[in-house]
């Protein structure tokens, strides 16, 4: 009695003694040595890493007062920091990052929160009592006679009233049927069995939420029964919860959440049942220990067969295959597991996962598939096989070569100087595995069609060689991860779901000479690496998202990498500080693409042509240097939107595209001497409410449509010294609200139209030459208050023109030889200032047309063939603040409004009478003007001995009378 009264103390205590011994033996290995011990981990600096709570970050949260309520609670997101176990090293089998999915990686991330069910766990504070006082009870029980009376259940008939009928030792026999109940087992020393076995006897959940068998007494038997239909979260076909030395046999537990449920129970012997596509687990142990899991099936589940928290059980005989995930082991020791057959399971067949020691692996056989180590020691793994070859699996070996032989998977655990070379490592869940394994060799080796990994190189896997390998058809090629100081050279990697992964933590490795083409996400993938990493002179083409990928991961140098045919070339995502020089990027979606706050990197000398879409994008990415990139026959050249501020682009050239450089939504750029020429659309494109940016000294010439283009809401931007030539439209164009904006000193020449402002005010154009253009030198279309300075407007059609507008000022500007007008003020533009102009040679000089309350000083109009003009169809058109100081040929300009009684001086060269009366014109010469004289609704005037000749208008009269007219020529 005493010898059960102690078994059933550890039984009840395991739990405890597993946490324990889990956290003894991480800081056991933390602080060992390497003479000391083969499985010393190696020294880390830690320091920028933050320290989460004890079990990598699982917060066991218990509460003994609410336990139908209490559940392991645990964060999901980390905010992209590293995580990391207690003693120090990292393990991102926790980093439930919103990033990451456990779907597609279920080796390095914790699967899900379904490891941890809610049932409650008694507070280790009265452990103890509640132990003896079930040891107390247990042993009064035995001390009797147990009953031994025999109850059969027919079909229709209640299985849960025959077990409350029921004493300790009788036996329940249930007829062949179907029943649709959920039983609680809470009585100890019963057997429940089939009258004919599991395929005649049915017993189906009546609450789906909850299990079929609940079993919370020791000593109970079940057996011979199908049970099924518990499907929603958390319901098992049997539970067994608290209770030991049950017996669970010849079974059918499918299609539930979970077939086969053990929780905090011990030494219970699962033998012979089936546990198939069950929504979650097969079996599972949480917290259980010292059972015996023999000649079970557990097929087609999520998980197999799964062990959490769970220790010294054994595991032998079992069929498991066709899962997701074969055998799951994590946090759990001193188990046992032989003569397993494990059949192509789609990840793994078996992993030891999160301080899994001490487990003894033998005599299992893989096929398709195989083991994956996972922070776990100290495992005695021999005599397995993977695909009738032998699993090679050394730790703490050292000097080690393993060559030319056939083997089926190689896994190094806290090895040195390991060689392994000229194997074909196929068909098995890992071709090679590195786990705190250093100054090793990989070398010439075939890893195909694996279900997760050619190469792994687990943690703390440093200064290692994977050199001239050959990996194709896995989910990653090669896979790194918290290590450092890795060379990976010469490798053909193809066809795989990720070609090179560096992972959490991966820094200072060098990337080099690679082949990596065809594969289904990306080539080459840095996540969350620390930085410092090399990545150059590869190959990568055909890969389906991105040639390079960088996501969260900062201070990496990619150099004279080429990828090719890709979904994008080179990608950035939320990373910073890197450099990105000399590569080369083509026929791909997208050359390089920067987005999600990524950062202070340096592009320098790159080349993107010919890719579908963008050659050069940042999105919501700032304070980058772009300096000497060609992004050339794309759709978008370089295109910075969404945000993308204070970034620097200096002399890059994006030609032959649709657009060149676009900026849309983005502000405080600087563009200094950018070539965007020969694009089908514009050169340079600024695109709503893309504010602040200085754009100086580029070329935008020869593009389709427009050089340099100010479109919607684009404000407060200086636009100084560029050269817009030879564009299709016009050479530098703002329209819609573009506002408050600077341009200075460009040269705008041989477009459609030089300089356009289209419903944008309060700009200013200054020292511009706008010449020789084939329509408008410059030209103002409903856009008010800007301000027209030194600007020159040659050999147009039209110099300036002001059309729709009021409140412009022109002041200092040259308007010469162009073929229609030099600077012509046209429909509905009012209150504009025209001063101190000079415009010359052109075939009208300045020209008022039907607009209103114009002012014109100090203008010099000569040598025009209509030197001034005014039109209009009312009253209103003829009213400007018109003065002496405007000459044309020398001569002044008198124009007169609501004058009376006064003759027009002998010095004019143009008269103008507006609502005036008795005005005399006499003896003048008045030539090469609109009208040599202009009378408008004015009356009683003389006008004699005047010569009008070579005018458009000789003399012209609108809505006037009674004036006189005589001897004029």
């Amino acid at each position: 009695m005493r010898d059960k009264i102690i078994s059933k103390i550890l039984a009840i205590l395991v739990v405890v003694v597993i946490i324990i011994s889990c956290i003894a033996l991480c800081i056991a290995d933390n602080h060992s040595t390497n003479n000391a011990s083969p499985y010393r981990t190696e020294a880390f600096n830690t320091a920028t890493i933050p320290a989460p709570s004890p079990f990598y970050a699982k917060q066991f949260l218990l509460d003994a007062n609410a336990h139908t309520h209490a559940r392991f609670h645990y964060p999901k997101q980390f905010d992209h920091e590293v995580p990391t176990h207690e003693d120090g090293f990292f393990d991102p089998l926790f980093a439930e990052n919103e990033d990451f999915n456990y779907t597609e990686d279920p080796f390095r991330i914790f699967p899900d929160e379904n490891l941890y069910p809610p049932f409650p766990i008694v507070s280790t504070e009265n452990t103890s009592q509640q132990t003896l006082e079930k040891l107390e009870q247990n042993a009064s029980i035995s001390n009797v006679s147990l009953s031994s009376n025999t109850y059969y259940v027919n079909p229709g008939e209640s299985i849960q009233a025959a077990v409350d009928a029921a004493a300790p030792g009788d036996t329940i026999i249930v007829r062949d049927g179907t029943y649709t109940q959920n039983v609680n087992v809470y009585k100890n020393h019963l057997t429940i069995k089939s009258e004919n076995g599991a395929d005649e006897t049915i017993v189906r959940a009546a609450n789906t939420s909850d299990h079929v068998f609940e079993v919370t007494a020791d000593y109970v038997n079940i057996s011979g029964f199908t049970v099924k239909g518990a499907n929603e979260s958390w319901s098992a076909g049997i539970y067994i919860g608290y209770a030991d030395y049950c017996s669970i046999s010849n079974n059918n537990a499918s299609n539930n959440y979970y077939g086969i449920l053990l929780y905090c129970s011990n030494f219970n012997t699962i033998t012979r049942n089936t546990a198939n596509s069950n929504k979650y687990f097969g079996i599972y142990l949480f917290a259980s220990g010292s059972n015996t899991l023999k000649s079970n099936i557990a097929n087609s589940n999520k998980y197999g067969i799964c062990l959490v928290v769970s220790s010294s059980n054994t595991l032998t005989d079992n069929n498991v295959s066709k899962n997701e995930r074969g055998i799951h082991v994590s946090q759990s020791s001193d188990n046992t597991l032989t003569d397993n057959n494990i059949i192509s399971n789609k990840y793994y067949g078996i992993i030891l996962q999160v301080s899994s020691t001490n487990n003894t692996l033998k005599d299992n056989t893989f096929t398709h598939d195989g083991l994956f180590v996972s922070n776990s020691y100290k495992n005695t793994v021999e005599e397995n096989t993977v695909n009738g070859k032998p699993l090679v699996y050394l730790e703490g070996a050292a000097d080690y070569t393993i060559a030319n032989t056939n083997v089926g998977q190689v896994i190094l655990v806290n090895c040195t100087n390991i060689t392994v070379k000229n194997l074909n490592l196929s068909n098995t869940c890992c071709g090679v595995e590195l786990y705190k394994t250093n100054n090793s060799n990989i070398i010439d080796n075939i890893a195909n069609s694996n279900n997760y990994c050619g190469i792994n190189l687990g943690y703390l896997s440093n200064n290692n060689e994977i050199d001239n390998n050959k990996i194709s058809n896995n989910y990653y090629g090669i896979q790194l991860s918290l290590n450092q100081h890795n060379l990976l050279k010469n490798n053909i990697i193809k066809s795989n779901h990720y070609g090179i992964e560096l992972w959490v933590g991966s820094f200072n490795n060098i990337v080099m000479n690679n082949t990596v083409n065809s594969n289904g996400r990306y080539g080459i993938y840095l996540k969350h690496s620390r930085g410092n990493n090399i990545i150059t002179n590869n190959t990568c083409s055909t890969n389906s998202w991105a040639g390079i990928r960088l996501e969260s991961s900062n201070n990496n140098t990619i150099g004279n990498n080429t990828a090719s045919q890709s979904g994008c070339g080179f990608q950035l995502c939320s990373s910073s500080d890197n450099t990105l020089t000399n590569n080369k990027a083509s026929n791909n979606s997208g050359g390089f693409i920067l987005y999600s706050y990524s950062n202070n990197n340096t592009l320098n000398n790159n080349n993107a042509s010919y890719n579908r879409d963008k050659g050069i994008r940042l999105t919501s990415s700032s304070n980058n240097l772009l300096t000497n990139n060609t992004a050339s026959n794309n759709t978008y050249g370089i295109w910075l939107l969404s945000s993308s501020n204070n970034n620097k682009l200096t002399n890059n050239t994006a030609s032959n595209n649709s657009y060149g450089i676009l900026l849309y939504s983005s502000s405080n750029n600087t563009l200094l001497d950018n070539t965007a020429s020969s694009n089908s659309d514009d050169g340079l494109l600024l695109y709503q409410y893309s504010k602040y940016n200085t754009i100086t000294r580029n070329i935008a010439c020869n593009n389709t449509d427009i050089g340099i283009h100010l479109w919607y809401s684009s404000n407060n931007n200086t636009i100084t010294d560029n050269n817009v030539n030879s564009n299709g439209y016009v050479g530098i164009h703002l329209c819609y609200y573009s506002n408050y904006n600077t341009i200075t000193g460009n040269n705008a020449s041989i477009n459609s139209h030089g300089i356009s402002l289209e419903s944008s005010n309060n700009n200013m154009l200054i020292n511009n030459n706008a010449s020789n253009n084939r329509y408008d030198g410059i030209a103002l279309y409903g856009s008010h208050n800007n301000i027209l300075t030194n600007n020159t407007a040659n050999s147009n059609n039209c110099g300036i023109i002001v059309e729709g507008c009021s409140n412009n000022k022109l002041t200092k500007n040259i308007a010469n030889m162009n073929t229609h007008w030099g600077i012509t003020v046209a429909t509905d533009s009012n209150c504009t200032i025209i001063n101190n102009n000079t415009v010359l040679n052109n075939a009208c000089g300045i020209y008022f047309f039907e607009t209103s309350n114009n002012t014109l000083t100090n203008n010099t109009m000569s040598g025009n063939d209509y030197n001034f003009g005014v039109y209009g169809d009312s009253f209103s058109h003829f009213i400007h603040n018109i003065d002496t100081s405007n000459k044309v040929d020398g001569k002044t300009v008198y124009y007169w409004i609501g004058r009376k009684d006064q003759q027009v001086p002998n010095d004019a060269g143009f008269v103008g009478i507006v609502n005036s009366a008795n005005i005399t014109v006499r003896d003048l010469t008045l030539a090469n003007n609109s009208a040599g004289v202009l009378i408008a609704n004015s009356s009683n005037s003389t006008i004699e001995n005047v010569n009008a000749s070579n005018n458009f208008y000789g003399i012209q009269l609108i809505d006037s009378g009674s004036n006189i007219l005589t001897n004029n020529t």
